[in-house]
């Protein structure tokens, strides 16, 4: 994905039923592995332990920009809104800070040397889509992460079923 879309994601949490899970942290460093954890924590109990470390990742790079730019907005709390949901097709990790500027677009390449300025390219790469909207005091950046398919019960028992060869 070449750039950051400005746009609610489809399946956004607010228009579908589905499971919610959420929080809000201080704007700190220490807060980025706490987001992480909700969001590994959060995938395997819903049973989507497969996601954990891709939607960790996603969550780590993109609370680690959320703190550095709710740090740079002067005169407000510097807070981070971390928020995981899951739709029938969807997990959607959204992370928010109260910085109004627009998140800068990925960079098509990045220095070797270069101590930062990866996050959201490499958010983007395990990404289904990738974007933002500003809902209230909040600018959300948002990925989704497509739920594998599962396979229906009555197939797996009757694979169960057959004699070994």
């Amino acid at each position: 994905m070449s750039t950051l879309r400005h746009a609610q994601p489809a399946h956004y949490a607010h228009q579908r039923p589905g499971k919610h899970a959420g929080h809000v942290y201080p704007a700190d460093p220490a807060s980025v592995r706490l987001a992480r954890r909700l969001v590994t924590t959060v995938l395997s109990e819903w049973g989507l332990a497969v996601l954990a470390d891709d939607g960790g990742l996603i969550a780590d790079e993109l609370a680690a920009n959320a703190v550095r730019q709710s740090i740079m907005a002067a005169g407000v709390t510097a807070e981070i809104l971390v928020h995981v949901s899951r739709t029938e097709r969807h997990v959607t990790i959204q992370v928010g800070d109260n910085n109004p500027a627009a998140p800068p677009r990925p960079p098509r390449r990045v220095p070797g040397c270069a101590e930062s300025g990866r996050g959201l390219m490499i958010s983007a790469a395990l990404a289904e889509q990738l974007g933002w909207f500003r809902e209230a005091d909040w600018k959300i950046v948002w990925a989704a992460l497509a739920v594998p398919r599962q396979r229906h019960a009555r197939h797996a028992s009757r694979e169960q079923l057959r004699p070994a060869a």
